[in-house]
This record gives C-alpha cells, structure tokens and sequence, in this order.
C-alpha cells in the first residue's frame, strides 16, 4: 500500500523546527516555534504515539512480506491505518493543546488585568455604598450586598491566580524548562485563505480520509469471508456470512454517500468561521477607537473611575475574546488542511509570520 498523505509527517527524527533555530536568547522571550519544538520533543505521550506508530508501520513491512493470502494483507493494512489514525489524532489533539495553552500564557497578564479591575469597581461600589448608608440613601442590605460582591470578585482574582499557576506547571512540564520566560510573544498569524470550493479539493478529502479507507477494507474481507464460506461452512453459517457482507458494503456506501455532505459542512463551517473572525476584528478595531474617547473623558474628569474601568473591562474581554476566537479558527484551518493531506510543517509554515 502506498503511503497515504493523511500521515502527519511529524516524526520526532525530522521535526521540523530544531532547537537551533529558535532560542529564547538573552532577552528571555520565548516565541510560539520554540515552544512546540520543546512541548513536541518532550512530550511523553508524543513520544509514546510516534513509537507506536513506527512499530506499527514496521509490522505492516513485514507483514506485506510474509502475507499469504489477500485477506491477511488486508487486515495487515486496516491494523497500520488503524495505528495511523491513531497517530494524527494524537497529534492534532496535542496541539490544539499547546497552542490553547501559549494563548493562555500569552494573555495571562490582561486576564489577571479584568480580575484586578473587577475587584477594584467591587471596591467603588462598596465605598459607594458605605457613603450612601451614612446619609440614608442605602440600607445595611445594600452595603451588604456590595461587600458579597467583592468577597466574589477577589475570590475570582484568587481563583484565577491558580490557573495562572497550573499554565506555569504546565508549560515547565511539557518544555522542561526549568526557569520560565519573562515573556511569551504573541503568536503572529499570517493572514488565512480558505482554498476556493472544487472537486480537485473534494477528491483530496475523500482520498485521505482513513476511516473510509477502513470501510473498504471491513468490506473487502466481508466479502472474503462470504465467499469462502460457500466452500467450507454450513448452508447457516453461509447466510450469516453473505449477511455480514450485505452489511460492509451498505455501510460503505452510507459512508460514501456521507462523505461529500462531511466536505461540504467542514468546509462551510470554517469559512463562516474566517468571515466570523474578520468581522471580530472589524469590531474590535472600532471598540478601540471608541475607548480612545472614553480615556479623553475621564482624563477631564467627565466620567467616574467605576464608569472608566467598567468600560476598561469591557475593551480587555472584547480583545481576549477576539484571541480565543482567532486561536480557535486557526486550529479549524490547521485541521482542515490536514484533512486534505498537508503536513503540519507545511500549514505552519503557512500560517505563522
């Protein structure tokens, strides 16, 4: 069998990033290359995936050798796609993994920002309430009530300096640096393009989707097994096998059938989701304007602190949201070409400035 394109060529031997070409260098800034090159080669479980999958494809060698019968071949080639499967699922989990974690370690300090300026509006209002109390515009409930919302917001702030703390774990364990960086450069994306709809497009899909390779496969050995049964089993034993047989082949050709309305829901559902994140960004460039106006107000005094760092607020998780959102759809796009029969190396080269 030929090798399928739908293997992620990722190797740990051949990675495509060495630890040569991206450093943290003096200025202890580490960069999102480098820390996959380290999460990659340091990973246990990626380790653990790639092994297994060289196992696998040395026992599919062999087998192809030692094989006697088209049935033996063919369950030789189901157990390596099987492991192959396997493989690219590891590996696309594991770094939709790592780039969810670098984002989180990236916006770390702006999420910790929205914690501090919850608990500091918390405080106004507190003040606030206290002031309004001692002139009979507030009741002892309000006051109250006001001090239960900043216990939250500075229990929010306690909570989230523990995930703060769980990214550094993790970051240390997955790199196994042991100091960590003073800080994480954002990721700089290239601007993505989806490739325009076509049967070109489709027919790479569908050739590198393994799980209809194994359809076929299930369905060929069925149909093996059935013939042969007519010359060794039961009149019993032959129904079951023809059975079984009727099976693997209808359950190829709904997979068959479904496999264009797969392409078609994939494929649309990234493109909304690139024209979704170029809207996000339109947005996010206006809120930016915008709040420009409100720092002018509250420099002269036209608005108050609360009202300033509500709105401070809102401007950091409208940018943080935007990060998620971007991360998220880069990760679509990343998955989609895999789908098609890119390599990693070659989508991150596309990707990333």
């Amino acid at each position: 069998m030929k090798s399928s394109r739908a293997a992620l060529v990722l190797c740990i031997s051949v990675l495509f990033f060495s630890l040569t070409s991206f450093t943290m260098g003096n200025n202890n800034r580490m960069d999102f290359k480098t820390f996959w090159t380290l999460a990659f080669n340091n990973s246990a479980d990626m380790k653990m995936a790639t092994l297994s999958y060289e196992i696998a494809k040395m026992q599919y060698e062999e087998s192809k050798v030692v094989a006697e019968t088209q049935k033996e071949k063919l369950q030789a080639e189901k157990q390596f796609l099987q492991a192959q499967s396997a493989y690219n699922t590891s590996i696309k989990n594991f770094f939709s993994q790592m780039l969810n974690l670098y984002g989180s370690l990236v916006t770390a300090q702006k999420q910790r920002k929205v914690k501090e300026i919850a608990v500091r509006i918390k405080e106004l209002d507190l003040d606030a309430n206290k002031k309004a109390l001692s002139i009979g515009n507030a009741t002892q409930d309000d006051v109250k009530q006001a001090e239960v919302g900043l216990s939250n917001a500075e229990l929010n702030l306690s909570s989230f300096e523990n995930d703060i703390s769980k990214w550094w774990k993790e970051y240390s364990f997955y790199t196994t640096q042991t100091s960590t960086p003073a800080t994480f450069v954002p990721i700089s994306f290239k601007e993505i393009k989806l490739p325009t709809y076509s049967s070109t497009l489709l027919s790479l899909y569908t050739s590198n989707d393994l799980q209809l390779k194994l359809k076929q496969i299930d369905a060929q050995i069925s149909r093996i097994d059935a013939d042969l049964a007519h010359s060794t089993s039961s009149p019993q034993d032959v129904d079951i096998a023809e059975k079984n047989a009727e099976i693997a082949k209808l359950t190829l050709k709904k997979t068959e059938f479904n496999e264009e309305q797969s392409f078609v829901s994939t494929y649309n559902s990234l493109k909304n989701a690139i024209v979704s994140l170029q809207n996000a960004e339109k947005s996010l460039s206006t809120t930016r304007a915008n709040f420009k106006d409100t720092q002018t107000k509250y420099a002269k005094g036209l608005i108050s602190e609360s009202s300033y760092l509500t709105q401070l607020s809102a401007f950091y998780t409208q940018e943080l949201n935007m990060e998620t959102e971007r991360i998220n759809t880069y990760i679509s796009y990343v998955n989609f070409k895999l789908s098609i029969g890119e390599t990693l190396e070659d989508i991150l080269n596309e990707i990333l400035k």
